[in-house]
């Protein structure tokens, strides 16, 4: 049902409804005063038109969307935690849409030229970092924005938000034996990769039934820990968060480098079907 891939690096589906009938009633309202008539019903409209975009897997035209809110409403807490989600949904990809344009090679590539072109995609996905800083600052707007809303203060939120911004981080070049604490790998620079053992099946909560994917960035920590879990692609109806609480409980090997335990980075996937 499971599949991992390797790979470095909100996710409470909930919010996206939240985001569509909550936040243009209270957070757009709060700009209304200086609106030019209609701007706030054109916002909501684009608000509404990139959750769509956004539940459809087009993340570059939802970006859009929430972009034009924001220019009509620049207060609106919708506009703010969509555009926020669409710029973590195109970083969770970046890896793959890098890959999927380099040119296709019919040889066996040498280490060096596997090396160099694994360089041009570990650039586009740094290139993309800062943009994830932004995420996170459009997530936190939109709490600022909805003081009242029942997700803005709550536990999973805060540690999601956390977790954004670990993903933001640049990776840290010359590390030293030194360095507190010892910063996760990507797969090719481990000696032997992290190995799981079990990986429980989320299952689907009571009266639910839905096909789909919902896509985590975690990190499989030296001490046998899953930790810094990140969706980036999203199921509702609790789906999210079955996903997230299976992770957690995932039984792994650590990766190791010349012989001792490391954290390494990985994308895990959960396949839904009914």
């Amino acid at each position: 049902m499971n599949r991992t891939h390797a790979a470095p690096l909100f996710f409470v589906a909930a919010l996206v409804v939240f985001a569509l009938d909550a936040a243009p009633a209270a957070a757009a309202a709060r700009g209304r005063a200086q609106l030019k008539p209609g701007d706030a019903k054109k916002a909501d409209e684009h608000v509404r038109h990139a959750a769509r975009r956004l539940s459809d897997a087009d993340p570059a035209e939802a970006l859009k969307l929430a972009d034009k809110a924001l220019r009509l409403a620049p207060a609106h807490g919708g506009a703010h935690y969509l555009r926020g989600r669409a710029l973590l949904y195109l970083f969770g990809t970046a890896r793959r849409t890098a890959q999927d344009r380099l040119p296709r090679v019919e040889r066996e590539l040498t280490a060096d030229e596997r090396r160099a072109r694994e360089d041009e995609v570990e650039a586009e996905v740094e290139s993309w970092k800062p943009r994830l800083g932004e995420a996170a600052d459009r997530m936190e707007e939109f709490a600022r924005l909805n003081p009242s809303a029942p997700y803005a203060s709550a536990p999973l939120w805060r540690e999601q938000l956390e977790s954004l911004r670990f993903y933001s981080k640049p990776m840290p070049r010359g590390r030293t034996a030194a360095d507190t604490p010892p910063q996760p790998l990507l797969q090719r620079d481990v000696t032997a990769k992290a190995i799981i053992r079990e990986k429980p099946d989320p299952g689907f909560p009571q009266g639910v039934c839905r096909d789909g994917v919902v896509a985590l960035r975690a990190v499989l920590a030296a001490d046998g820990r899953v930790k810094h879990i990140l969706p980036f692609k999203l199921l509702p109806d609790g789906l999210t968060e079955r996903a997230m609480a299976a992770a957690r409980n995932i039984k792994f090997r650590p990766a190791t480098k010349n012989g001792a335990p490391v954290s390494q980075f990985v994308t895990l996937e959960y396949n839904f079907n009914c």
